[in-house]
């Protein structure tokens, strides 16, 4: 524990520390701490391992800048404090389960409205100029945007500790947390940091469709369906196709399985409320998005940043593995398509209807 006190000139600490969360809540964050720019030992080892065993398949960018991960200092030598704050996103209650049907197509809830980057990121300056502006110093900001360990800090600022599928769990909002992170070079009091909040419980390693979360607190990206419907470049490789069954574009299931996150209340944020065009898919509108058509949909959307040929393959392949027959017209021109990615789904998921 950090136990040393910081004054700032002049100014109350304590006070500084309750205006900038009083602002961070008023600007729609529901979870705001404290840290020192440091990030915890255990969370320190088990990146290292992560990338010595080079678990990370096409994102190579996680191997590199390893020294401004592992210690925010490097990164900026003048912070003093970290801020990390988070937005709920949680579903209504009624779409926290999967679909009974498993013919219908499933999209990650993150991804039912807008994507949380620009959200964040906006907040957060918004919220770190009124702070220059009040009390005076610098700050940079980041959201998944920089070679920052959110999920670490966020642990070291007491808002939820890393769980057993490496995502920041909280206690109130369970893994439902959108993160933002602000260094300062204001000296700012830390918070408790995070305990352990997994206990013996193992739901998410359980539900786990592809087994990605090898060990607890350890996960293999290259069997995580996220990562395969996102991240990776070109289609799912074969022998993973069947794993991802229904779901065009990422997973909840190592979420939702959580029993943190079972009593979350419903995100009130207008840029998460969920759109109905995401819960469960019209296959028959999503064959017939071209480049510009699916720009135009999914306009704001992270799934956009996929492209549509990456986003038509995994479709395919989902439409494949439902034995969507009654989408057959519409597959058999795509085995001519402008993209080898998605002429090679597409006759995958054409083999699949014939057995």
């Amino acid at each position: 524990m950090w136990t040393e006190s910081f004054e700032t000139p002049h100014m109350d600490s304590m006070k500084i520390k309750n205006d900038i969360r009083k602002k961070l809540i008023e600007l729609g964050f529901d979870a705001v701490g404290f840290s020192r720019p440091l990030i915890p030992e255990r969370n320190r080892s088990r990146y290292l391992q992560f990338v010595e065993n080079e678990e990370y398949g096409t994102m190579r960018w996680m191997s590199r800048r390893m020294e401004f991960r592992l210690d925010p200092k490097r990164l900026w030598a003048g912070v003093e404090s970290v801020i990390v704050a988070g937005i709920n996103y949680a579903p209504p209650l009624n779409h926290r389960s999967n679909p009974a049907d498993d013919r219908v197509l499933r999209i990650s809830r993150y991804a039912w409205n807008m994507d949380y980057h620009p959200v964040v990121i906006d907040r957060l300056k918004r919220a770190g100029d009124w702070m220059s502006a009040a009390y005076g110093g610098k700050y940079k900001a980041y959201t998944d945007t920089g070679p920052v360990m959110e999920k670490a800090l966020a642990s070291a600022a007491g808002i939820g500790s890393q769980g057993k599928n490496t995502l920041a769990v909280s206690p109130e909002f369970g893994p439902w947390l959108f993160l933002g992170v602000i260094l300062t070079d204001l000296k700012i009091d830390p918070d408790e940091p995070a305990d352990d909040t997994c206990g013996e419980c193992s739901a998410c390693i359980d539900r786990c469709p592809g087994s990605a979360i090898t060990a607890p607190y350890r996960m293999d990206p290259r069997k995580c369906i996220a990562y395969l419907t996102i991240e990776h470049k070109g289609a799912v490789p074969e022998p993973m196709r069947e794993t991802i069954g229904n779901r065009v574009y990422g997973c909840d299931d190592c979420i939702t399985a959580c029993p943190k996150g079972g009593d979350t209340p419903p995100s009130e944020e207008p840029a998460f409320v969920p759109l109905p065009d995401r819960i469960g898919p019209d296959p028959f509108m999503l064959l017939r998005l071209d480049k510009k058509a699916f720009n135009a949909h999914f306009s704001g959307s992270p799934i956009k940043r996929i492209g549509v040929n990456k986003f038509l393959s995994n479709l395919l392949i989902c439409l494949g593995n439902c034995r969507r027959t009654d989408c057959r017209e519409m597959i058999v021109p795509l085995r001519r398509h402008d993209s080898a990615v998605v002429r090679e789904s597409a006759l995958w998921a054409l083999s699949r209807f014939d057995g």
